[in-house]
């Protein structure tokens, strides 16, 4: 069975776009991570991994607006 969390799964079954269960949970991470506090000695790979978050969220954006581009054409 699938190790996805209960919110996760409830939104694939209530047919939410895959695109949009992805974007949500990344925002979700985001939104999390932005107040944890990290020693020195964790603060540079802290702030990469917001970074990675912040470039895969961005790129949610670039698939959804493509995709409403292809189908409004």
């Amino acid at each position: 069975m699938s190790n996805l969390p209960v919110h996760l799964k409830k939104a694939i079954e209530a047919d939410v776009s895959l695109i949009d269960v992805i974007q949500g949970e990344i925002k979700n991470l985001m939104v999390e991570w932005q107040d944890k506090k990290f020693d020195l000695n964790l603060q540079d790979w802290a702030d990469g991994y917001q970074d990675c978050l912040t470039d895969l969220y961005g790129l949610c954006y670039d698939v959804i607006f493509y995709l409403q581009d292809l189908k409004g054409n």
